[in-house]
């Protein structure tokens, strides 16, 4: 399969979140567990001394004030990605194949939501969540 996948998104920062930073999540990936990293880096061009972990990030991106890049990697015994991207987009490497193909992330709660190729008609979905401590 061409998409087994997840990723790190703005909306699912932690409201904790730092200017830059790194996060983990463990995805469900048709049954098999992925494992994702990411780096992350919170801009803020109009208020640069806006404390990212005094806001919810989502509020502060809605609002423009500020975009968040990041780029890292999700393996699995089956795949492994590489990806970057900006706010809610992120391009995906296969670094078997490598076939490239975008990924919108939402936060749902504690879950991030993964959606493979959002405007295809065979689009697929995926969940992750914060590891378990």
């Amino acid at each position: 399969m061409r998409i087994w996948l997840a990723a790190l998104a703005l909306f699912a920062l932690p409201a904790s979140a730092q200017q830059a930073g790194s996060i983990r999540y463990v995805c469900d990936m048709d049954g098999v567990q992925g494992d994702l990293t990411a780096h992350y880096e919170v801009v803020s061009p109009v208020a640069p001394e806006l404390d990212a972990a005094a806001a919810v990030v989502s509020q502060v991106v809605g609002a423009g004030i500020s975009s968040v890049f990041y780029s890292g990697e999700l393996t699995s015994p089956l795949a492994r990605y590489v990806f970057t991207g900006q706010n809610e987009v992120a391009e995906f490497t296969d670094l078997s194949t490598k076939e490239r193909f975008l990924v919108e992330m939402h936060n749902e709660g504690e879950t991030l939501r993964l959606t493979a190729n959002p405007n295809a008609p065979d689009a697929e979905f995926f969940l992750c969540h914060p590891p378990q401590s």
